[in-house]
């Protein structure tokens, strides 16, 4: 039923959005006074945002306790950090962050999981959204006091300007003076909000990164633009365009600051947690902590991106005409002769592959740098495992993403014999590279880290790969070599099975020198 009521919502907002559906505002402010009609109407809204809170409510206590629990759960974690963390900061100060987030774990833990809340329950109602968000923003005003410098402080109240007359846009009866003077105030908070944004980043660009500091301004710029806009068509009569260009922007850019600092928290959650002992206990050590900071990162800032422009979708009333149109351009058939797929599949078969893609290099990262160095094997043993296992994982992950994707084994069998023939001819020397570097890894007659001396060049094996290997010479160039001359010329390995050779260094000696004297010459200066 919420879902529907969503709907309706939807249809009724976004029709005739640019069509004049009310004078212009001076007429309404000086029109026949319409006092008790408000009144009445504000009331009955009232009684609608009552009725739907408690049927949310009613409908989502079960779920209760398992928040507070996550929640509780946010606190004392935090607190555990923040602990060390002030003893780490004086060697890392890029700690500092951290331990100013961690100082307010309250309203950090808050914070979090109220966008979690969010995330996870996408259709909660406008009612509940907002009471929510007002509670979440005293947190979130806290968590920006200790991040913020003092000259910056006032976007906090901007903020919570915006939310607050957001809020009254939502409470007023739609179509009366009352609410389009709201919705003229909230432009006026935008415009504020977005211009304090612009000159906070030009005043302080040390506080963005160079990109994200382009896409805030740029962000902010287009922002300010529908805020003008919404403010005009407010003024001009335009109420539905108005009402959705300035709820939908202001909800874009709120739910752009709690997802920043989400974000931002999450970040620092990792920072510190690679630091500890029990980061050290899975093997996360301080060697490749770095590689695992980054790519945590990465998908933190990938997943609030997504989120966010997800959030802004549904704010304009876009989010469900445009999941439609995907899901049809997804289900529609393309016949080819006989055979006939989806664009669904096709989607499916190349996630299936990115993932396992994904999962491979997760397992070679795993086996090569934090169990295999613990097991007791020949040198080259380790490399092999690692690589073997990497293969037959994205082996295994090609045949699921043809079973995900509906593909019917049978033909595929028949379809890769068909297309080995044509391998065999145009790519026989990538498939004789490929099993040629398969050759390596079983038999090993050259590992990671033997000198090698190939047609006349010497160096140490860096890598073998699928295709080719690495050397490095002497002189610190790297050479590729394919895998194939390795398994078919003649190569010398000096460090097969030891690191011992014997030197030869000719010498001559004038004839009718003492031959013995000779020799024991030679073996004191050797």
């Amino acid at each position: 039923g919420m879902v529907a009521r969503q709907r309706a919502e939807i249809a009724t907002r976004t029709r005739g959005l640019f069509v004049r559906d009310s004078p212009l505002l001076w007429k309404a402010l000086g029109g026949i006074d319409e006092g008790d009609e408000a009144r009445q109407k504000l009331a009955e809204l009232a009684g609608d945002h009552r009725e739907t809170l408690t049927s949310y409510a009613a409908e989502r206590r079960e779920g209760a306790p398992g928040w507070l629990l996550l929640w509780l759960a946010l606190v004392l974690l935090m607190t555990a950090l923040r602990r060390r963390a002030e003893v780490w900061v004086r060697q890392d100060r890029s700690l500092g962050t951290a331990v100013a987030l961690l100082s307010r774990p309250v309203a950090t833990a808050l914070a979090v999981t109220a966008v979690l809340r969010g995330v996870l329950d996408p259709h909660a109602p406008a009612s509940w959204t907002s009471i929510a968000e007002l509670v979440v923003a005293v947190a979130i005003l806290r968590v920006l006091s200790v991040l913020l410098p003092r000259s910056l402080r006032s976007g906090i109240g901007l903020i919570l300007l915006l939310l607050v007359l957001r809020v009254a846009v939502q409470l007023t009866p739609p179509g009366f003076a009352l609410n389009r003077l709201a919705l003229l105030a909230l432009a006026a908070g935008g415009i504020a909000l977005c211009a304090w944004s612009l000159r906070a980043l030009r005043g302080r660009p040390e506080l963005l990164r160079p990109a994200w500091r382009r896409r805030v301004t740029l962000a902010s710029r287009a922002a300010l633009v529908l805020f003008v806009v919404g403010a005009v068509g407010d003024v001009l009569g335009a109420v539905a365009l108005a009402t959705l260009l300035l709820v939908g922007t202001t909800q874009a850019v709120l739910a752009a600051v709690a997802l920043a600092l989400a974000a931002l928290i999450l970040r620092s959650l990792v920072q510190v947690a690679l630091l500890t002992g029990a980061a050290r206990r899975v093997g996360i050590t301080p060697a490749h902590s770095d590689t695992v900071r980054t790519t945590t990162f990465r998908t933190i800032d990938a997943l609030a991106v997504i989120v966010w422009g997800a959030s802004v979708l549904r704010a304009f009333f876009l989010l469900e005409p445009l999941l439609g149109v995907l899901r049809s351009g997804l289900e529609w058939k393309i016949p080819i002769g006989a055979f006939s797929f989806e664009p669904s599949d096709v989607v499916i078969f190349a996630l299936v592959i990115w993932a396992s893609f994904k999962l491979a290099a997760l397992i070679e990262f795993v086996l090569k740098l934090d169990l295999l160095p613990y097991v007791d094997l020949p040198r080259g043993v380790p490399e092999a495992i690692s690589h073997l296992s990497r293969y037959v994982l994205i082996g295994l992950g090609a045949v699921v993403a043809s079973v995900a994707a509906g593909l019917d084994i049978g033909r595929v069998t028949i379809i890769l014999g068909a297309l080995g023939v044509g391998v065999g001819f145009g790519l026989q020397n990538i498939v004789n590279n490929f099993v040629s570097g398969l050759i390596l890894l079983f038999e090993r007659p050259i590992r990671i880290g033997d000198t090698l001396e190939l047609g006349g060049t010497g160096g140490v094996v860096q890598k073998i790969g699928m295709r080719a290997s690495v050397v490095r010479t002497w002189d610190e160039a790297e050479i590729i070599v394919p895998n194939a001359r390795l398994v078919s010329e003649d190569v010398i390995n000096w460090t097969l099975s030891h690191d011992r050779r014997r030197l030869v260094i000719p010498f001559g000696v004038a004839y009718g020198n003492d031959p013995g004297r000779v020799v024991e010459l030679t073996v004191e200066v050797a």
